[in-house]
């Protein structure tokens, strides 16, 4: 079991970009289309209505409700197929939108098909600011094990049976951002309780003092004032639609204003 001191509390907003001990090499994505799981029966319907009913969330399945489409941990393999075998220390997985299959885990599922035994956790319920806080995550644990390879795994699908609080599911896709020490520069910054109209300000905090060569923005940004000429991305992906392979310095934000989170990576 592995076991830390709690963190230092910080204060809820939090401005400033912390650079992490590793640089990101390489960006692996992958849309997934056709069905590889399938749910269903009366059993999955009594968990996901008493799932919706305790979030105060409409239940939308039928007393047998049955659906097919990919699971998180039909995907991991078929990603980490184009990773190559050179184990990683440390492993976060990403997710704004739960499993399609509560049954199974894509964490149990790394432990089986990842060579050595890294260091393995999930993050969730962070909306689409998930990534940058595993990004995060991975970065301080490398710092303060000394750890020279981190994995982190996106993972977005569309298939629910109850409102998952994103506006548009886009499909099921997932994303691999490779990190290495001695590899260029990662840096990101989050802040909470950002309202829409304090976003700019806020971001010019963020970049003060640096050009990045290209900027990325999640669709929270795109829909701003003042960010039209940003290059977006589509709607639907909160964990994996954003990430492109850097090029150059490459700045990647996005906004949530479901949690009033905005987030930025700086790589490159």
């Amino acid at each position: 079991m592995y076991q830390a001191a709690p963190p230092t509390l910080a204060t809820r907003r939090r401005t400033g970009l912390a650079e992490l001990p590793l640089g990101l090499v390489s960006v692996v994505s992958r849309d997934f289309t056709g069905p590889r799981s399938r749910v269903d029966g009366t059993a999955i319907a009594d968990y996901f209505s008493d799932l919706a009913d305790g979030f105060g969330v409409p239940y939308t399945g039928g007393a047998s409700w049955h659906a097919e489409g990919n699971a998180y941990p039909d995907m991991v393999p078929e990603l980490l197929d184009q990773l190559g075998p050179e184990p990683f220390d440390v492993v976060v997985l990403a997710a704004a939108v739960p499993d399609l299959d509560p049954w199974r885990s894509a964490a149990t599922r790394l432990n089986d098909v990842l060579p050595g035994s890294p260091l393995l956790f999930a993050v969730s319920d962070q909306g689409s600011g998930a990534t940058f806080t595993a990004l995060r995550l991975a970065g301080e644990y490398a710092a303060r094990h000394d750890y020279r390879r981190a994995l982190v795994l996106g993972m977005d699908q569309a298939t629910l049976p109850y409102d998952t609080g994103e506006s548009v599911l886009g499909g099921d896709a997932a994303v691999a951002l490779v990190l290495e020490r001695g590899s260029g520069t990662v840096s990101v910054g989050q802040v909470s309780d950002v309202e829409p109209g304090e976003v700019p300000d806020v971001l010019g905090e963020l970049l003060a003092g640096v050009t990045p060569a290209t900027i990325v923005a999640g669709c929270g940004v795109g829909m701003l004032p003042g960010f039209d000429a940003l290059k977006r991305v589509a709607a639907g992906f909160p964990c994996t639609g954003l990430w492109t392979a850097p090029r150059g310095r490459t700045a990647y934000l996005d906004y949530d204003p479901a949690h009033g989170d905005l987030s930025l990576c700086l790589a490159g």
